[in-house]
């Protein structure tokens, strides 16, 4: 991908081609039903956060569906759906709660609680370290103003720092004391500098799916209800507020051009050939960063494999254990659909009975795992 961004890097008019814009853009369009399905649903949940404030387990239970929303969301990797067809890529991104039941049994490893309870000891912030484009940036979009929730209920008005965005928690409305802002110098995570693996996220993607989002009239089937309609432009004009109120803000400037150093944002990091083992010594200060964090969320396939070095280890090996120098530098949540061989964190069992079935568990993109390691 390097080597593909160097030829168009030479030319003096196609220096800010991105030769997977249009796929990118095509496939969100082909997402019809599970973004309109997906801005119910979390419209709904919002309707419910009074009652949410005061009852943790219910809370409990919120977090753990957004977590599985943002997993499910990552299924739409375009560099891995080549022989999926349209019908197949919709079941990956399926978002209803009884949907999520069902694809709950694909889940090999949840550590999901054990973020929750991590979220209980500390308050200071959350980063998340974004994957693909399109679909997925909004169900984050869509789902962050929950995930707000759920923190101000929990521990008051603080700055949940999301690497992508910066979000103040007392937006959602709850009753809470004045917001702490965090310096954003130094935002832990950001958009790739360069168009890579397909279908992940670049700052000009980012203000595509804006603009995909508030003509959505232009992309959709025809076939969602008046009601899903209407949720659906609830959620552009929040996005557009949010974005001109600076609720939501992008960690490098939202006009930075591919390929576009930024001097302080250490995002090049993310599209390096170095597993992340060697954040101390190639970003020390992105590293010490993420230290102060309450919670680092990586998403995606790829993120997982740089997580572990993308080594093929027994399946049962201990996710701390695959994060070798990382292990305990940050808590680390990884939300993760397979599509590479590597797996950490699976029982034996399982893996025998689902290589015995002939099973592409593996890298088929249908199953998944949560996985948490904590701060030393």
């Amino acid at each position: 991908y390097r080597l593909i961004r160097s030829y168009f890097a030479k030319t003096k008019y196609w220096h800010q081609h991105d030769p997977f814009l249009e796929q990118k853009n095509q496939t969100f369009r082909s997402s019809s039903a599970a973004v309109h399905k997906l801005a119910q649903s979390l419209l709904e949940l919002d309707s419910q956060k009074e009652k949410l404030s005061n009852d943790e387990d219910a809370l409990k239970t919120l977090f753990g569906e957004i977590l599985h929303m943002c997993l499910w969301g990552n299924a739409t990797d375009l560099s891995l759906l080549t022989n999926m067809t349209h019908s197949d890529i919709q079941k990956l991104q399926t978002v209803s709660r009884d949907e999520q039941a069902e694809r709950a049994q694909y889940i090999l490893l949840d550590n999901g609680e054990m973020a929750w309870d991590q979220l209980q000891k500390s308050r200071n912030r959350v980063d998340m370290v974004l994957d693909n484009a399109g679909f997925e940036v909004t169900v984050f979009d869509i789902s962050s103003s929950q995930f707000v929730t759920i923190l101000t209920a929990l521990h008051g008005s603080h700055f949940c720092r999301v690497p992508s965005f910066a979000i103040r928690c007392s937006e959602s409305g709850l009753p809470v004391s004045p917001v702490r802002v965090c310096n954003l110098d130094l935002t832990p995570t950001s958009p790739k500098a360069l168009p890579w693996f397909v279908s992940d996220v670049t700052p000009p993607d980012f203000s595509q799916t804006i603009s995909i989002l508030q003509n959505a009239n232009e992309w959709s089937s025809g076939d969602e209800s008046e009601d899903a309609r209407s949720a659906l432009g609830k959620v552009a004009s929040r996005f557009q507020e949010r974005m001109t109120n600076g609720i939501f803000e992008l960690s490098v400037p939202l006009s930075t051009k591919l390929g576009e150093p930024v001097p302080g944002s250490g995002y090049e990091f993310w599209t390096s050939p170095s597993a992340y083992y060697y954040m101390q010594d190639e970003a020390p200060d992105l590293l010490h960063t993420l230290s102060k964090s309450s919670l680092v969320i990586f998403k995606g396939d790829l993120n997982y494999r740089k997580l572990t070095g993308d080594i093929k280890w027994p399946v049962s090996t201990p996710f701390c254990e695959a994060l070798g120098p990382l292990r305990g530098a940050f808590p680390i949540l990884s939300l993760r659909t397979n599509k590479a061989d590597v797996a950490v964190g699976v029982s034996e069992e399982v893996a025998k009975k689902l290589d015995e079935q002939e099973v592409a568990w593996r890298t088929s993109g249908q199953y998944a795992l949560i996985s948490f390691d904590a701060k030393a």
